[in-house]
């Protein structure tokens, strides 16, 4: 995360971390990535969704034996073996975890981001997935063609590049926050 935000503010944004939105503050532009990306968005005020990896089941939630399958999935590596660093990255998370499984088996982000959308014709989001990511089920594109204002990109890479490779998304970041 660390790198994320470093590499955007080396580009010129001026960027924060926050685990937490103030729905009594108005944002410019937010970047949520994966169970962050699950917030009650028609309380929020802002201009621009980005949200990156947004964990996604093609029946529109998920369950919490999907929920353990895919963590068991995420925690092995690339040959099927259980990962370390995964474990031990899972291990440290634990709590955000938890709160984040909360997050996408209650919220049902398309009715949030429609209603965040309805509220202001000048809002817009734009949605990032990774091609190789175990979270997010391809049918999301097709899910997300219902909003207005809305774009999909798609680069490759997993779940975590965030944390490992930064730099693919904060290019891309930079290029959608230039071009607005």
């Amino acid at each position: 995360m660390a790198a994320a935000i470093g590499g955007l503010n080396d580009a010129g944004i001026d960027t924060h971390f926050s685990r937490s939105l103030s729905r009594d503050k108005t944002y410019d532009t937010i970047v949520a990535h994966s169970g962050g990306t699950y917030q009650y968005w028609s309380k929020v005020q802002a201009n621009h969704l980005i949200l990156v990896a947004p964990p996604w089941h093609k029946l529109g939630r998920f369950t919490t034996k999907e929920l353990s399958r895919r963590l068991k999935l995420r925690r092995q590596g690339r040959n099927g073996t259980l990962s370390v660093y995964e474990t031990l990255r899972f291990l440290a998370s634990v709590r955000s975890t938890f709160r984040h499984s909360r997050a996408v088996r209650g919220i049902n982000l398309l009715g949030e981001l429609t209603e965040w959308l309805a509220q202001n014709d000048f809002r817009r989001v734009d949605l990032i997935v990774y091609d190789g990511d175990v979270w997010t089920d391809p049918e999301i594109k097709q899910a997300f063609k219902i909003l207005q204002r809305t774009t999909t990109t798609v680069l490759k890479g997993h779940h975590d590049d965030l944390h490992r490779r930064p730099f693919d998304l904060v290019i891309l970041i930079n290029k959608i926050l230039t071009q607005k």
